[in-house]
């Protein structure tokens, strides 16, 4: 069976917080972030029309490693529990907190996500989003 590689990472969006405040909130380095209301610019800075409609921002929690991701969560659990209140208000105001995991395969693959991993995250209102790249 070939190995598996994988990354985690935690996006964030808000109606109305500025991407400062959530990385300040978070202790976390944003990978990449906008706030609401800031001129809507390319990846690489090029100015596009309009503004932006919510903030975001992306932390790179795991980088590339082989391995199964649902050990990663884990890994990842006691640092998401610190800001548990933090993201179940981001929600109650309208925004959004997501792990994204990407699953690097060179065959179909699987997992399995235990009924306690799924709780942990549901009580932090995390959405899980995967990925899997062939």
């Amino acid at each position: 069976m070939a190995e598996m590689m994988f990354v985690v990472s935690l996006r964030v969006e808000h109606p109305t917080q500025q991407h400062e405040a959530i990385a300040r909130a978070l202790a976390l380095k944003a990978k990449f972030g906008y706030s609401v209301g800031e001129q809507r610019k390319t990846p690489k800075g090029g100015l596009l029309e309009g503004l932006n409609k919510k903030t975001y921002c992306c932390f790179d929690l795991l980088p590339k490693q082989p391995g199964d991701f649902t050990d990663g969560i884990r890994q990842l659990i006691p640092l998401l529990s610190k800001h548990g209140s933090y993201f179940q208000s981001l929600v109650l105001e309208g925004g959004r907190a997501e792990l994204f995991v990407g699953v690097f395969a060179e065959e179909t693959t699987g997992f399995t996500l235990s009924v306690q991993d799924m709780a942990t995250l549901a009580n932090l209102s995390l959405e899980l989003s995967v990925e899997i790249y062939y």
